[in-house]
């Protein structure tokens, strides 16, 4: 078996068999990655979850999911739960505060990633992921 596919197998246990976890964005990664999306479908197998943005120094930040099809191309898959349960004016700003920085996540690890893998990858694809709007490629 290939480090990638042995890497897939044991990121995708961990995240499918974490059942006892019932944070929103985290079932909403284990939904996407049970379930898989028809415009990742070329990104077969789980290159990382929970990585680090800034090797080294989680205070930078911790991406959520890297997708690659095996041969140089990578999709960062940034989710975050938007709290639609409540109403009014607080309520609305950080919907859309929390919409805003799903996707300016999304775009700024890719960016990372980019300079991480430097010569290893040929593409990367940003994309957010939320229980609203599902899956939207950030360019």
């Amino acid at each position: 078996m290939t480090d990638l596919a042995e890497r897939d197998r044991v990121i995708r246990t961990y995240i499918q068999g974490r059942s006892w976890d019932t944070n929103p964005e985290f079932m909403l990664i284990r939904a996407f990655v049970s379930e898989g999306h028809a415009d990742l479908a070329a990104y077969t197998h789980i290159h990382d979850y929970e990585w680090e943005v800034d090797p080294g120094h989680s205070n930078g930040g911790c991406g959520d999911l890297v997708l690659t099809d095996g041969a140089g191309n990578f999709a960062v898959v940034e989710a975050k739960f938007v709290d639609t349960g409540r109403s009014g004016h607080t309520a609305r700003v950080k919907r859309t505060k929390s919409r805003s920085q799903v996707r300016e996540q999304a775009r700024t690890y890719a960016d990372a990633l980019r300079r991480i893998l430097g010569d290893e990858l040929l593409t990367v694809r940003a994309f957010s992921l939320t229980n609203e709007g599902g899956l939207v490629e950030e360019r």
